[in-house]
């Protein structure tokens, strides 16, 4: 078995990390050490969400199949594991996506996909579909239309909250308190125990709750991957070592990287 490091902090091919913030990669199966970084933000961050904020059933926990949940932007990294967690606590998914990525969305376990490019459309068609039942959802997008999306989308009454990974606009904010919905942003910094400055004179306080979160899951990852297949973002292997990461993120601000992971070998020795 061989560790995946979470935490870190770079040295030349080593990295150091609290030993319970760790996890091991099955010695077999379908994840090895090629798929296993992609276990990183992107499936901390969908269950952090999930579980400690929407309340959704930790497995073995699991709810009838009666409820949706939205969980906009559903090619992302985040969305991709957001949509097999939420199947896998007993939650219809419905999520958003450009067509090109839909059959990719489903073959994660979405059970509808709704096209964002045009908003009122695509408000109509998640409301029509969740019969104007929804009171949960996760936004990976938190950009543009993203939030009138979302928002306008939820059931007229009850308890009801909207999860972003970025700050919701001033227009967002607005529209959550006309309609009594709760918001929330989730930074995984939160899970590492220490404060964080995320932005000069802006620091990320420390969630003791949340560490220990991360802890149990760090346990658990084996198994979500071994018992409960939680497959891993498409992959996209790249050249050369740690040397060539800049490249990948040229390569990424030029927008060519969509619904797949860039991943990089520590050394091509």
């Amino acid at each position: 078995m061989h560790p995946v490091l979470t935490s870190l902090t770079l040295l030349p091919e080593y990295a150091r990390v609290q030993s319970d913030l760790l996890w091991k990669v099955p010695s077999s199966g379908p994840v090895g050490l090629r798929e296993a970084p992609v276990y990183g933000v992107g499936f901390v961050t969908a269950a952090q969400v999930l579980y400690t904020r929407l309340g959704l059933p930790y497995p073995p926990q699991k709810a009838d199949r009666s409820d949706w949940i939205l969980i906009y932007g559903g090619s992302t990294s985040v969305g991709m594991f957001a949509t097999q967690l939420a199947q896998l606590a007993g939650y219809k998914v419905i999520t958003t996506a450009s067509p090109k990525n839909f059959d990719l969305v489903k073959s994660y376990g979405a059970d509808e996909v709704v096209d964002y490019h045009n908003a009122d459309h695509a408000i109509q068609e998640i409301k029509k579909i969740t019969g104007g039942s929804l009171t949960k959802a996760l936004d990976t997008i938190s950009e543009g239309d993203s939030f009138r999306i979302a928002l306008e989308s939820f059931s007229d009454a009850g308890k009801r909250k909207l999860n972003t990974l970025l700050q919701i606009s001033e227009e967002g904010k607005k529209l959550a308190d006309q309609k009594g919905i709760e918001t929330e942003l989730t930074l995984a910094y939160t899970l590492m125990g220490n404060a964080f400055e995320f932005i000069p004179g802006s620091t990320v306080p420390a969630i003791p709750s949340d560490r220990e979160f991360y802890v149990k899951l760090c346990k658990d990852t084996p198994e979500f991957i071994q018992k409960y297949n939680i497959r891993p973002n498409p992959i996209k292997d790249m050249n050369g070592g740690l040397e060539h990461i800049l490249e990948g993120f040229e390569f990424m601000k030029s927008g060519k990287v969509s619904a797949s992971k860039l991943v990089y070998k520590i050394s091509n020795a």
